[in-house]
């Protein structure tokens, strides 16, 4: 469904639901469903590329065959990325960018193909021995790095074994003539590797339109490119008004919609995490927060140690800039504070945007408010609109009493009947968010 923000008076093209949000406080002085993460592995060795893998917290290797590795693999640093979102994410989309060209080797009478390309393709390789129960038959075994992966049992002749759809090895015939025949090992060898160019970044940006998430996540430190992430995230709010999060590493973007992280951790396995790494389970856990909640001082699952630990000056500077890090709470390694890289507010915005509970209560009013009012549901007439601001006014209790947002009023939400026309209506909504209590100040007296 079309989306995005509206000038008054000025008509949209496509049918759709058309928010703006916006701050109604005065500045004295001007200064300017969750839990999906997606996350594109701009380089990858191995893998299904220009898709969308889907990958579980209940069924994390579900897709082991097209990624590659299994997501608990703490060698590769893609998986990492994984195995930090889906600390707290119900589900992460993976996407490859690039990987490269892919393996083959034959014997046996066969040509074996990886299935994707990749340098871990050189890794592959099967075996064709005889069917211990019947001499007369075959039987070929697909291995990675020595693990065997699968097994076809029982083929009678070339033509069978051609015909076996194997997720690892796609067989063919070494020649018009070649017979199946037992060999003890053929390794696949040849695979390169190929770098993403901006080209290939670009189009994987372009495909985040059409995909569902509520957090994306860039581990690219590469300053152009990460410059065009925040410019494709501000266009899927502001023009097609997806709602939605990006998380960077060390990027001051200055904007609600993007999350700067700039320090790291060590895990209690052990392994001291990039600082995009990190950023994967910040995108994780803001995917996971539900609109009430705040990841201030939240605790970061397994960590044992901060890495690039900030003094009070350098903390105090840190926020002020907008940056997403973690601090020590009693020795445990906690959220500092639940911001985004907003600095410069205003623009409709004052500096309760800055809070990422803020924005989240945002998200949900305003996805449960085009969920309700889809194109062509009501009649652009006195008592259909009668009927949109009764079924608006009870979306924005529900908010109220779920602890996200407060001071609902009657005629928060409106009908502009003087605007509305034709095909066009308009909807004037107020909204408080709540913010959380995160800054507690106690006077002690005594006698």
């Amino acid at each position: 469904m079309a989306g995005g923000t509206f000038t008054r008076n000025a008509k949209e093209v496509r049918p759709g639901v058309y928010v703006n949000v916006q701050s109604t406080r005065n500045n004295t002085i001007y200064t300017g469903g969750r839990g999906t993460v997606l996350i594109p592995f701009v380089t990858h060795d191995y893998g299904l590329t220009g898709r969308l893998i889907e990958i579980s917290a209940n069924s994390p290797d579900v897709n082991f065959d097209v990624l590659g590795y299994s997501v608990y693999d703490t060698s590769n640093a893609n998986m990492l990325l994984v195995r930090e979102a889906l600390k707290n994410a119900a589900k992460v989309l993976v996407y490859i960018i690039k990987t490269g060209t892919k393996a083959t080797g034959s014997g046996g009478g066969l040509t074996g193909t990886a299935k994707y390309g990749g340098i871990r393709g050189n890794k592959l390789s099967f075996t064709v021995s005889a069917n211990t129960l019947d001499d007369t038959k075959f039987d070929i075994t697909v291995s990675l790095d020595g693990t065997v992966m699968s097994k076809h049992t029982g083929l009678a002749n070339i033509a069978e074994a051609v015909a076996v759809e194997d997720p690892w090895i796609d067989f063919t015939k070494t020649a018009a003539d070649s017979t199946l025949a037992i060999t003890a090992g053929v390794n696949l060898a040849g695979a390169t590797a190929d770098s993403a160019a901006a080209e290939d970044v670009m189009n994987f940006l372009d495909s985040t339109e059409q995909a569902g998430f509520d957090v994306v996540l860039f581990p690219s430190t590469d300053s152009s490119l990460q410059t065009a992430f925040v410019a494709k995230v501000k266009f899927l709010n502001d023009n097609l008004g997806k709602n939605i999060q990006g998380v960077v590493a060390n990027k001051a973007a200055d904007y609600h919609g993007v999350i700067n992280v700039t320090n790291t951790v060590k895990t209690a396995d052990g392994i001291t995490l990039t600082v995009p790494q990190a950023a994967a389970w910040v995108a994780g856990a803001e995917a996971a927060a539900a609109c009430t909640d705040s990841l201030t001082y939240r605790p970061y699952d397994d960590a044992v140690e901060i890495v690039g630990v900030k003094s009070n000056e350098a903390a105090k500077a840190a926020i002020a800039a907008g940056e997403f890090f973690f601090s020590y709470n009693e020795g445990a390694v906690v959220v500092e504070t639940d911001i985004n890289s907003l600095v410069n507010v205003g623009n409709n915005q004052d500096s309760s945007y800055k809070k990422n509970r803020v924005v989240r209560t945002i998200s949900e009013v305003v996805k449960s408010l085009k969920a309700e009012f889809q194109p062509n549901k009501y009649s652009n007439v006195d008592a259909d609109w009668d009927i949109m601001e009764e079924h608006g006014q009870a979306i924005l209790t529900y908010y109220a009493d779920l602890g996200a947002i407060k001071e609902v009023e009657e005629g928060d939400f409106a009908v502009d009947r003087q605007l509305s026309e034709g095909e066009h209506t308009y909807l004037d909504v107020r909204i408080k968010p709540i913010d959380s209590a995160e800054k507690i100040y106690v006077t002690v007296s005594t006698s």
